[in-house]
Parts: structure tokens; sequence; C-alpha cells
């Protein structure tokens, strides 16, 4: 691979090893950064993470992540990231709990994995406790627009409209994506009517960025 192989390389590689699922070559690439010394890389320990995720090898992956000399906030994320997209939704709240034992403080990213995985499990009781997570572990007073939208899914997945509508009421700035969360969540929970009107609030003239 030659003399200018590095640390900032190599995540590239396996960035699009992950992006096509090659499996057999984003090892090969791993066995080299292992003999190159550049396993213990936090770019390439993450990339490896990302990459064996996308290619469906969870085991792999997360052992990527427990040899890991220093793990940084990015790196919680990947892996919680890593087992809500195979929907190894009990593993991902296995990492979370361990990041909360640890007292690792979440990044926006990484709440926005976090809310997610609730969404996708579809429970309200722990919905609510994972809001509670998030406000308590944002660094803005106001949780960001992204954070709010991914709450919003998240409390319409659990079939409560009516916490949705709260936290979409309270955004200052509504995006797209809000209106789009907010709208296809009273389709989705059968209020049709409620849905038109909040489309004809959005079409009205609401200013939207």
């Amino acid at each position: 691979m030659g003399t200018q192989v590095d640390h900032f390389t190599i995540p590239s590689v396996l960035k699009a090893c992950g992006q096509s699922s090659v499996e057999m070559l984003g090892r090969e690439i791993h066995g080299f950064a292992l003999k190159g010394g550049l396993d213990s890389d936090a770019f390439v320990c993450n990339a490896l993470i990302k990459m064996y995720s996308e290619c469906g090898r969870l085991e792999l992956a997360r052992l990527a992540f427990d040899v890991m000399c220093e793990r940084y906030v990015v790196s919680w994320s990947t892996m919680i990231n890593g087992y809500v997209r195979n929907r190894g939704f009990g593993e991902a709240l296995e990492v979370i709990r361990e990041m909360h034992c640890l007292q690792v403080k979440p990044s926006e990213v990484a709440m926005m994995s976090m809310v997610g995985l609730f969404a996708d499990i579809a429970d309200v009781k722990m919905a609510k406790a994972m809001h509670c997570y998030v406000v308590r572990n944002s660094t803005n007073e106001k949780l960001v627009v992204p954070v709010t939208t991914a709450l919003v899914d998240m409390y319409v997945k659990c079939g409560n409209l009516g916490y949705a509508r709260r936290l979409f009421d309270g955004l200052a700035e509504k995006t797209v994506v809000s209106w789009t969360a907010m709208i296809a969540g009273c389709i989705c929970c059968n209020e049709v009517e409620e849905g038109g009107e909040t489309f004809q609030e959005n079409a009205g003239g609401e200013k939207v960025s």
C-alpha cells in the first residue's frame, strides 16, 4: 500500500468498504492497521466500528470498540448507531447504560441515535425516560431543533401524539423536517384532520428554514 498510508487514509478506505459492504477488503485493511500499529488510533478504530457495522458484523464492530484504549463520544455514538442500524436494540440499550454509568456526556449526534432507538422500540415509558435523559445532557437551555424533531418522531411512533404536539409547538424555529415529522405523525396516529390543519398552517406562510 506504500509509505503514504496513515491514520487519515485508512479511515477513508474503510468508509468506502463499509458503504459497499466489502467486508473482506475491510478486514485486510484492519490487518494492515494492526501491523502498522495504527489500530490504537481513534480515527481508525471509529472507522473500523462503522465499517463492520455497515457490513452487518456487529461482533467485530463491538470487538473493535471494546479494545479501544480511550473512547471518545463519537466512538460511543458510532457503536450505538451500528446496533440501531442492525436492529440490535437490546445491545444498543446496554451501550447507553454503560455510557451513563461511566458519566460520558453524549453529543447531539449520539442523543439523536438514542432517540431513534427508542422510537423503534415504541415504548412510551422508555421514551419519556429518554426525553429526560436528553434534557439533562443537553448543553443548551433549549433543545436544538434536530434533537427536538427526533423526539417528536419518537413520541409519534410510541403513539403519544399529545407529547409530540407539545414539543413541536414549542419549537421557536421549525424546519421542513419538523413539519414533515408532525404532519406524518398526525396521519400515522389516525388524526387526519389535525394533520391537514398542520399542513395548512405550514402552507399558510409560517417561515420554514
